[in-house]
C-alpha cells in the first residue's frame, strides 16, 4: 500500500484533536513530577548540571536518564517547567507516532495502516501516558521510529522461494544499498541510543536488533557484519558520552541509571514476596511496608551511601531475596508479566471505565495473537521483527525489575497493528505475495 498524504493529513488533524483534547482534560495532572523529571530540568537549566539541587547546592545525579529532563529543561521559565509547553511537547510526539505507526504500516503492505494509526491515537495508556510529566510519549515514539529506519535499510522481499533467476536477481540487488538505505542503517543504531537514553529498558532492544542484524538483510555475510557494526556504533555515540559524564561526575562510568537496584528490589523484596505467596498474582499491594524497611537499612549502614552506594546496596538485597526464595522469584516472574499486560488499569475499584480499557485491550490482544499466528504460518515476520522485539524486550525486563502497565507503552503501536493485520481488508505481505510478483 502506498502512502497516502491526503490519509496522512486527516490523521494528524485527528490525532491534534484527540491528543490536544487529552492534554486539555489532564493539563493539572502535568503540574505533578512523580519521578522528579521536572525538577531535574529546572537545576539543569539554571545550573547546567543534571542533578538535584540541595542546602549544600547541587548535586549531580544520574538517578535518572537525561533525555527527557533535557528536552525539558527547554521549556524551564521562571523556576518551573511550562506546562503548555510539555502539553504541545506530547501532543508533538503522539502525533509524529501515529504518522509513524501509518508509514509502517504502509511498508508492511497493510490496506488498514489508517486504523491502527487512528487505534494508537485512542489508545487508553498512550493517552494517560501523555497526560504526564513521564517518558513513556518519547519512548513510544523512538521505538516506532525505529522500526520505520529498520524497515527502510532492508529489503522487505524474502527471496527463500524463487526460482533461481529471481534468487540471482535478488542477490544483485542486495549488493547494492542506496545512499537512503545506508542514513537508515545509521539512524537506526543512533535512535536505539537515544532511547536508551530516554529509558534504559531500550538497551535489551538494541542489543537483540544488533544482533538480528547479523541474520537478515542481504546474502552477504560481511554487509550483515558491517551493519551489525554500525548499529552499535550508533548505539555507543549516544551512550558514551553519558559514560564519560557520570565517570567524570561521579567516579564511576554508568551507562543506564543509578535506579536500577531500586527497581529491581521494588519488584524482588521480602513483604512484596510474601503478598504473593498470600494473595497469588494480586495486584493490591501497597509499598509502604518495602519503603520503611529500605530507609532502615540504608540508615543502618556504617558510612552515608551516595546514590551509586544505594544503588549498589538494592541489587544486593534484591539478589539476596532472590536467592533465598528462587520459587517465589519464578512464580514472580510470571506475576510480573501479568501486571505488563493487564486489561485494566489497577486503582482499587471497578468500574465502567475499567471494563471499557478492558474491552479495549482484550479485543486488540485477540486480534493481535490471530494475526501473529498467520504471519509465522507465511513466514512473513521479518518486516514485523522490531515491533516484536520491542515485545519480547519490555515482557522480559519487566518480568524481573519492577512492572505495570504504563511501561508496555512502547510496544502498543506493534499491538495495534498486528490486530489490524488480521482485518478482512487488510493484506499480510508473505512469501505467496512475493512469489506473485
Amino acid at each position: 500500500m502506498m502512502f497516502n498524504f491526503r490519509i496522512c493529513g486527516s490523521l494528524i488533524l485527528f490525532a491534534l484533536m484527540v491528543r490536544g483534547s487529552a492534554a486539555w482534560l489532564g493539563y493539572n495532572d502535568l503540574a505533578a513530577d512523580p519521578d522528579s523529571y521536572s525538577r531535574l530540568a529546572v537545576t539543569w537549566a539554571a545550573t547546567g548540571t543534571f542533578g538535584f539541587e540541595g542546602e549544600s547546592g547541587v548535586s549531580a545525579t544520574a538517578f535518572r536518564p537525561p533525555l527527557y529532563p533535557w528536552l525539558l529543561s527547554w521549556f524551564v521559565d521562571d523556576a518551573e517547567v511550562s506546562q503548555v509547553a510539555v502539553a504541545v511537547l506530547h501532543v508533538l510526539l503522539g502525533c509524529a507516532t501515529v504518522v509513524l505507526t501509518y508509514a509502517i504500516g504502509c511498508q508492511l503492505q497493510l490496506r488498514s495502516a489508517a486504523i491502527a494509526a487512528i487505534a494508537v491515537t485512542l489508545d487508553p495508556i498512550l493517552l494517560r501516558q501523555s497526560q504526564l510529566v513521564m517518558t513513556e510519549t518519547l519512548a513510544t515514539f523512538l521505538a516506532v521510529m525505529a522500526w520505520w529506519l529498520w524497515l527502510i535499510a532492508y529489503s522487505t522481499k524474502s527471496f527463500s522461494h524463487c526460482d533461481a533467476n529471481l534468487r540471482e536477481a535478488a542477490h544483485r540487488a542486495a549488493t547494492s544499498r542506496s545512499a537512503t538505505q545506508w542514513i537508515a542503517v545509521i539512524g537506526f543504531g543512533l535512535v536505539l541510543g537515544i532511547s536508551i537514553l530516554a529509558r534504559p529498558t531500550a538497551a535489551p532492544l538494541a542489543l537483540m536488533c544488533a544482533i538480528t542484524a547479523l541474520f537478515v538483510g542481504c546474502t552477504c555475510w560481511k554487509r550483515r557484519v558491517n551493519d551489525c557494526v554500525l548499529i552499535c556504533l550508533g548505539v555507543l555515540v549516544c551512550i558514551v558520552p553519558w559514560m564519560l559524564r557520570n565517570y567524570s561526575e561521579l567516579g564511576k562510568p554508568i551507562w543506564a541509571t543509578t535506579h536500577g537496584g531500586y527497581t529491581l528490589l521494588l519488584a524482588n523484596n521480602p513483604p512484596l514476596y510474601r503478598h504473593f505467596i498470600k494473595n497469588g498474582p494480586s495486584r493490591a499491594w501497597e509499598a509502604e511496608e518495602f519503603q520503611e524497611a529500605w530507609s532502615v537499612r540504608v540508615s543502618l549502614e556504617d558510612e552515608p551511601l551516595n546514590e551509586i552506594g544505594q544503588d549498589q546496596l538494592a541489587y544486593r538485597a534484591a539478589l539476596s531475596t532472590i536467592a533465598r526464595m528462587p520459587t517465589v522469584f519464578v512464580a514472580s516472574c510470571f506475576y510480573r508479566v501479568g501486571w505488563l499486560w493487564a486489561l485494566w488499569p489497577h486503582d482499587g475499584s471497578f468500574g465502567v471505565t475499567e471494563v471499557l480499557i478492558a474491552v479495549w485491550y482484550l479485543v486488540s490482544f485477540g486480534l493481535a495473537y490471530v494475526s501473529l499466528k498467520q504471519l509465522w504460518r507465511k513466514r512473513a515476520l521479518r518486516d514485523w521483527l522490531v515491533g516484536l522485539l520491542v515485545i519480547v524486550s519490555l515482557t522480559t525486563i519487566h518480568s524481573i525489575f519492577w512492572s505495570n502497565m504504563r511501561m508496555r507503552a512502547p510496544a502498543m503501536p506493534c499491538i495495534m497493528l498486528l490486530a489490524v493485520a488480521v482485518l478482512p481488508t487488510a493484506r499480510l505481505r508473505s512469501a505467496e505475495d512475493t512469489n506473485a510478483t
